[in-house]
């Protein structure tokens, strides 16, 4: 629980510091709005899902499972930075709840990151590793579509009432700044 609530304060104090430079970047310009971005990584990642369960080559899955890593690596940086925060600031009747929750799932689902950048499908060849691998990846991408399904029917809707065209603009803005800027792999625990 400390190192949830010292990871809560470290993402508050750099949330107020990517506040300050989202004002100073030009070069990024946004014609969707952040619950847009979200939704359309949301798919790619349903996508990069389709294909892992399609193929049965473990070169082709450590390929998929490699850029799955990267850009949900980005895609949970950004969230962190940008999203969570106005849920705490926006939704005031559960946003703090929402916060919580939302922190844990990204800390679950970086530990899962990890375990695959740690064990890579490629280096089993025993049938029995092979399966237990393929389950693993199978659970996150249980774990994470119902993730993804919680924002957007619960948390996307609340969001689109409470915040302007604006904000939801600006949203996007600082969410793609965000995900040019991320990690490309999770953080070493």
């Amino acid at each position: 629980m400390k190192s949830l609530l010292r990871q809560s304060n470290n993402l508050k104090k750099l949330s107020r510091e990517w506040k300050q430079i989202r004002f100073y970047h030009t070069s990024i310009i946004s014609y969707k709005d952040g619950i847009q971005v979200l939704e359309k990584d949301h798919n790619e990642v349903r996508e990069m899902f389709k294909q892992y369960k399609q193929t049965s080559s473990p070169e082709e899955k450590e390929k998929i499972l490699t850029q799955m890593i990267k850009e949900l690596s980005k895609h949970t940086s950004a969230e962190e930075q940008y999203l969570y925060p106005l849920i705490n600031e926006k939704l005031l009747e559960n946003g703090k709840l929402l916060y919580d929750k939302n922190l844990l799932d990204d800390q679950i689902n970086k530990e899962m990151l990890q375990f695959f950048e740690d064990h890579r499908a490629g280096k089993y060849s025993n049938p029995g590793d092979i399966s237990l691998y393929n389950a693993t990846v199978s659970k996150f991408m249980m774990n994470l579509e119902e993730h993804m399904k919680e924002e957007e029917n619960l948390l996307f809707p609340e969001l689109r009432e409470k915040l302007s065209a604006t904000e939801l603009n600006n949203l996007g803005d600082n969410l793609q700044f965000a995900k040019q800027h991320a990690p490309k792999k999770t953080m070493k625990r």
